[in-house]
């Protein structure tokens, strides 16, 4: 592991690109998505003086799904007298796109070397920006991953916590390589993204992960800051909860089919690795956040709810595997 020189960022580091989806604000609400941006206008700004060359920050939203008036207006509230350093783009995508598509158009429009991909619904903490870029000071450094941990601030949040993909806020201050690239909060050299940017595929999410497989393949390694940390939030209500499970089984079954046959017997088999997984992060997770007994069991209950939910997604897409995007209004053939 390197150690991170957290005084002082390099005098030849430069402001970054940072791309924003308005894809999960859909989703997880409109203020938190002004939260992250008013923050990160914030960060922006602190980092005058200490980096060089101009901000640069690419807003995409769909006009389809999006209140355009809404977001301009309230971006330039954020800016308020003083507005945004450097390049502000709001851009629109063509109706229909999703999550990686946005990134993807996003990246379009953006100007400088260093290229941030941070989503709509997260919260970045104090420092956030510059402890993204700190790594880019070594020209080994190609991609840098944040740590993006979850919310722990209501019952149900933390319940969803306990289980669920995200860990829980780190207290490690080393870099280190890792092979999880999560999509929500990372960077790239431009040249590296210019050439692998996320696939293009009919799945709903994934393609962060494939992603990862294609930079190894290309011997580009990952590297994870944690003193990069972002909050994300829970799945905003049961509809979210049931999406966000029905769409990881249609994307595992879609993956899966792409090198070998699916069968339910995948399904039960992943269903009963999921309920192991669980088992795992909620014993590992609940004295991290001092989870009591009450709260450790809903958390098991609602994450085999929600692996379940999965499932049957896995199940239905064996047979129909257009049917999870057909439902949730995102089929493409």
């Amino acid at each position: 592991m390197m150690k991170l020189d957290a005084r002082s960022v390099e005098a030849d580091m430069q402001y970054p690109s940072v791309v924003i989806e308005w894809d999960n604000a859909l989703l997880s609400g409109n203020n938190r998505a002004f939260k992250g941006l008013s923050i990160l206008n914030q960060q922006l700004w602190d980092a005058q003086g200490h980096l060089s060359g101009e901000a640069d920050v690419v807003v995409t939203f769909d006009p389809s799904q999006a209140d355009e008036a809404l977001i301009r207006r309230e971006i330039e509230r954020i800016g308020g007298k003083r507005g945004w350093p450097g390049h502000l783009t709001v851009a629109t995508v063509p109706p229909g796109t999703r999550y990686y598509g946005h990134k993807n158009i996003g990246f379009r429009f953006t100007r400088n070397d260093i290229v941030i991909f941070l989503d709509s619904d997260l919260l970045p903490e104090s420092g956030w920006l510059e402890e993204m870029i700190r790594p880019f000071a070594d020209y080994r450094h190609s991609v840098v991953v944040g740590n993006t941990y979850m919310d722990f601030d209501r019952f149900y949040a933390r319940c969803v916590g306990l289980f669920w993909i995200f860990e829980t806020r780190s207290t490690e201050r080393e870099l280190s390589v890792t092979d999880w690239l999560v999509s929500n909060n990372i960077a790239f050299r431009r040249k590296v993204f210019e050439r692998l940017p996320f696939p293009e595929r009919v799945t709903f999410r994934g393609q962060c992960s494939e992603l990862g497989r294609l930079l190894a393949a290309n011997g580009i390694l990952l590297y994870r800051n944690p003193m990069a940390q972002a909050a994300h939030p829970p799945p905003n209500g049961i509809r979210h909860f049931v999406e966000r499970a029905s769409y990881s089984g249609h994307d595992e079954c879609s993956y899966r089919r792409l090198c070998a046959p699916v069968g339910v017997a995948n399904a039960w088999a992943r269903f009963r690795f999921d309920l192991g997984v669980v088992n795992q992060r909620v014993t590992r997770r609940a004295p991290v956040i001092g989870a009591k007994a009450g709260t450790r069991l809903a958390a098991r209950v609602l994450g085999a709810v929600f692996y379940l939910i999965k499932l049957i997604a896995y199940a239905l897409t064996v047979f129909a595997p257009t049917a999870v995007r057909r439902i949730f209004g995102a089929a493409t053939s």
